[in-house]
């Protein structure tokens, strides 16, 4: 019963509030404008992700007196990371200042407690434990403002992929994170219907960038590898899709010399995304959508079977998800981009 109240007031308070957003965004003018770099064609108000993140910090509440330490700090991050990116929906932020702000996230999460635990129990184990939690945190944080770039795409696949972690929890006992989670899944689908079908309010950078430090930090509380190391593989196939494109669209732009470093490959907005590719094969943007909702459902499929697996077993799954995971994406990586690319945010 309290799982079900968390989803539904959750989805309640989100959807109730998404029209009221809508109305300050347009009285405000925080609004997505179209160009030549856009897929949109008028105005769209940006303020989905407040309804959102108010939606899930106002339900996750009433667990106030179960949330240790590690949720105080994601919440108190999540913040930062969300404030940080209203404004940089209203006035744009460099590259640069965007990075240090989720660096400095980051570094809050670590010091809550929030970190891998995998390597050997050493200072340089510590150091090196501590350098992948930021680079994970930072790295998933910007994957899921990448893959902002449809309709429905970032929240839909936030949403399965926080419905396999809260699998996962439910199943493993770890009952906080799962109310968390579902707190987090509610939130998200209050938004989807008026992203999805109506495309009358975006997540804006406030939100794609929340949502991704938020499951990120998530992934990182959640105990995933119990009795069986191999088991860290987990939350790395669950978010298949979104590092998958942040990976390869870095990489093709670096060898197509489209950037020359690091500040203009943060930078650099442009049509070349996985989700663009899908839709230029004639796709469309729903059927891209659909097509990676069903990949993303199928590595959170398989990252089950992972879990329940034992031994050589688990090996042979990694070793067939990324074999068909890599037939089923390579040739659409022939496809070539859309040629009016850019230093704009692509939609």
């Amino acid at each position: 019963m309290n799982i079900l109240f968390a989803l539904l007031s959750a989805f309640i308070l989100s959807f109730v509030l998404i029209p009221l957003f809508k109305s300050i965004a347009w009285y405000f003018k925080v609004l997505d404008y179209p160009n030549a770099d856009k897929i949109h064609k008028s105005p769209t108000p940006l303020l989905g992700g407040a309804a959102v993140f108010l939606s899930f910090f106002i339900i996750s509440l009433f667990a106030a007196k179960e949330l240790n330490n590690m949720y105080k700090a994601l919440f108190i991050a999540g913040t930062i990371i969300f404030v940080s990116g209203l404004a940089d929906d209203i006035k744009p932020f460099s590259p640069i200042k965007r990075l240090i702000i989720q660096f400095a996230a980051a570094i809050i999460l670590v010091c809550g407690g929030i970190y891998f635990t995998f390597l050997p129990n050493t200072m340089l184990g510590r150091i090196g434990e501590i350098a992948l939690t930021i680079l994970w945190i930072t790295g998933i944080t910007n994957a899921f403002n990448y893959l902002d770039g449809l309709n429905g795409l970032a929240s839909g696949v936030a949403i399965i992929n926080a419905l396999f972690f809260f699998i996962f929890a439910s199943t493993t006992k770890q009952f906080v994170l799962a109310y968390v989670l579902i707190v987090f899944i509610g939130a998200c689908a209050g938004f989807f219907p008026y992203n999805f079908f109506q495309g009358t309010i975006f997540l804006g950078n406030s939100g794609s960038t929340w949502l991704g430090f938020t499951l990120a930090g998530l992934a990182v509380i959640g105990d995933w590898a119990v009795g069986n190391p191999i088991d860290l593989v987990i939350p790395i196939l669950i978010f298949g899709v979104p590092i998958f494109d942040m990976i390869n669209t870095t990489t093709v732009r670096i060898l197509d010399k489209k950037t020359k470093n690091m500040v203009e490959l943060l930078a650099y907005r442009g049509k070349d995304h996985f989700h663009h590719r899908l839709s230029n094969i004639g796709l469309g943007s729903k059927g891209a959508v659909f097509f990676i909702y069903v990949i993303s459902i199928m590595l959170g499929l398989n990252a089950l079977l992972l879990q329940l697996s034992q031994g050589r077993a688990n090996v042979v799954i990694i070793l067939c998800v990324s074999i068909l995971f890599f037939v089923l994406i390579s040739p659409l990586l022939r496809v070539p981009p859309q040629k009016d690319e850019g230093k704009g945010v692509s939609r």
